[in-house]
């Protein structure tokens, strides 16, 4: 089945909803979607995958660019709806430790809603690829 996306806007988020089949050629649409959402100053966006039937790895690394554009404590992008054998594909590759992944819109509005992340929400960087283990 031919994927499809549409936009639209609810408390201030983009919810970007999937349809179909994201595979090669549609991850290029989906693509031009996140990108053009994140070129109008989008940074808080839903993506409604409840519709989705398919995923393959070309469309989790246009999610992972995506999300490297929103990134750097501007905005986040989380995943909600997604069927068990969509979400399998997150949890085997481990996406799901990146991605905020919810089970209803409602959900993803209300986390999404509660403010963008900052900079300051972060550890230093020097924490950050710290090894805990090293303080013993």
């Amino acid at each position: 089945m031919k994927a499809e996306f549409k936009v639209r806007m609810q408390k201030g988020i983009a919810i970007l909803d999937a349809k179909g089949e994201i595979d090669d050629y549609s991850s290029s649409v989906l693509k031009t979607y996140l990108y053009n959402l994140i070129g109008e100053g989008h940074f808080r966006i839903a993506l409604n995958f409840k519709d989705v039937d398919f995923i393959d790895t070309t469309c989790l690394g246009v999610l992972c660019s995506a999300l490297s554009k929103v990134g750097g404590g501007k905005g986040e992008i989380e995943l909600f709806g997604l069927k068990p054998h969509v979400r399998k594909l997150f949890d085997v590759t481990r996406l799901c430790q990146i991605f905020k992944i919810c089970d209803t819109e409602v959900e993803a509005l209300s986390d999404l809603s509660g403010g963008v992340n900052t900079a300051s929400s972060l550890p230093p960087k020097s924490t950050i690829n710290k090894d805990p283990s090293a303080d013993n």
